[in-house]
This record gives C-alpha cells, sequence and structure tokens, in this order.
C-alpha cells in the first residue's frame, strides 16, 4: 500500500517543515524491505465484447476442370502422336487432382470404385466422382497399373507445349512436379507450393505414343479443390479506451 502524505499550512507565508517518517518492521524477515517507490506508467484498457462475423474453415469444394477422352495418333500416323490439352486452376485452389487412363479398360478400372468398402464406397454412392473422392480423401488411392505402355506425358507452359506437340525433337521443357513414362494409367495430388507459375496462368498437360502403328485412347481427368467460405457469429473483445496512467513499483 502506498500513502501519500499532504501538508497544508494556516497561514499564507511559507513556512520552513520537515517530515520525517520512521518505518518500524513488523519482523525480521521484513527488516530489510526496500522502501523506495518508483513511478512508472502504464495503460489502463477498457473492453467491450461484441459479435463479430468470423471466417472458419468450411468444406473442401470440388470443381471439375477437365473430363475427357481423346485419341493420340501412332507415330506412323498422319494425325498428331503428340495432343496438349490446356486448363487454369481457380486461384484459391487448395490442392488439385489429376488421373490418367490408357484404353477402356483403366476407365473400367476407374468405375469400379464404387466397390470400394465403409468410408470411400460412402463417398462415392453419394455421387462423387472417384477422382474427386481421393482428392476429399474418402478414398486412399486410385487404379495404377504398374505395367509398360506406349504413352508418356508431361506438363508444360504454353510455349513449350507448342514446341513438343509441333516437334517432339526440339528444345521443349516440361516441369518436374508429375510426369509419366511409358504409362497405362497414373495420377496424383498436387500442392499450390508444387505447381509452377506460367505467365498465361494455364497448365499444359501434353502426351505422346510411342507405338508405331496403334493409335490410343487416352482419358484425363483434372479436378481443383477450394476451401469454402464459411462465416460464424463470435463474441469479440475489443478495446474501447486506452488511458496512461502512473503506478507505483516498490523496490526501485
Amino acid at each position: 500500500m502506498v500513502y501519500q502524505f499532504i501538508l497544508t499550512s494556516a497561514t499564507e507565508k511559507p513556512i520552513p517543515a520537515r517530515l520525517h517518517l520512521k518505518r518500524q518492521p513488523n519482523g525480521a524477515e521484513t527488516r530489510h524491505f526496500n522502501t523506495n517507490i518508483t513511478w512508472k506508467q502504464s495503460s489502463d484498457t477498457t473492453w467491450a465484447t461484441t459479435t463479430d462475423k468470423v471466417a472458419i474453415k468450411g468444406e473442401l469444394i470440388p470443381t471439375t476442370l477437365i473430363d475427357k477422352t481423346f485419341r493420340v495418333a501412332s507415330k506412323a500416323n498422319l494425325n498428331p502422336s503428340r495432343v496438349a490439352i490446356p486448363f487454369k486452376l481457380p486461384p484459391n485452389t487448395v490442392h488439385w487432382v489429376y488421373w490418367v487412363g490408357v484404353g477402356q479398360e483403366s476407365v473400367e478400372e476407374l468405375k469400379n470404385m464404387t466397390s470400394m468398402a465403409a468410408k470411400g464406397a460412402a463417398g462415392l454412392t453419394a455421387g462423387v466422382s472417384p477422382v474427386a473422392a481421393f482428392g476429399l480423401g474418402l478414398i486412399p488411392s486410385l487404379p495404377q497399373v504398374n505395367a509398360s505402355g506406349n504413352i508418356d506425358y508431361y506438363f508444360m507452359s504454353k510455349a513449350s507445349a507448342d514446341k513438343f506437340v509441333a516437334d517432339a525433337d526440339s528444345d521443349w521443357k516440361h516441369f518436374g512436379f508429375a510426369q509419366g513414362s511409358g504409362i497405362i494409367s497414373d495420377y496424383k495430388k498436387v500442392l499450390p507450393s508444387e505447381t509452377p507459375k506460367t505467365p498465361d496462368g494455364a497448365l499444359y498437360a501434353v502426351f505422346r505414343n510411342s507405338n508405331t502403328v496403334t493409335g490410343l485412347d487416352i482419358t484425363l481427368k483434372v479436378v481443383a479443390f477450394e476451401q469454402e467460405k464459411k462465416y460464424v457469429n463470435k463474441q469479440v473483445r475489443k478495446p474501447v479506451k486506452i488511458e496512461q496512467t502512473l503506478l507505483p513499483v516498490f523496490g526501485e
């Protein structure tokens, strides 16, 4: 406790005065207590509670960017044996998933994902595609045939994709985050940190058929996932007024 002593005079003339205070410790343990006081500035804040809308994480929303089957001709055919498919990711993409399948058998294997057990099947029977279900974490994997095929695929910028389609021996370059050589089916979940930036904001999935005489049908599925914007009402404490005040500090 801090005491303040105010001395006043009953006369108008200044009178010399002397005040002497003597402290009597109440025990041996407080005998050497430092009675010096330092006044230090402190902020005194008045708070109020208000109701604000606060953003929280919502559900992942899948958006199908590509779901198509196309023909890639053989090397001996006059039609292109190299094909480029462009796509752009939504600006708020959390991650994206692609699946590549060669021929009808690969497509049928993907359709048969509805027979997967419990957790995955529940999501798939609700109308969610297998690729979207994988991106949502409803199933652990997608069909992937570990056998030798004749399709190579890469991801490129438009400039490299144009060179690749025109001439496979040109100085095209592919991005290193994903590719496949001699595949029958393949897939991957890709994070934004892995996804390269391009001048036009587009990525090009490019395919090459190394078979000499047989053209092949390729199915490409690309699904992007965005975080749903969701808000809830929440009680929030906010400062209304901040005043500076002096507080006594003992022993300094």
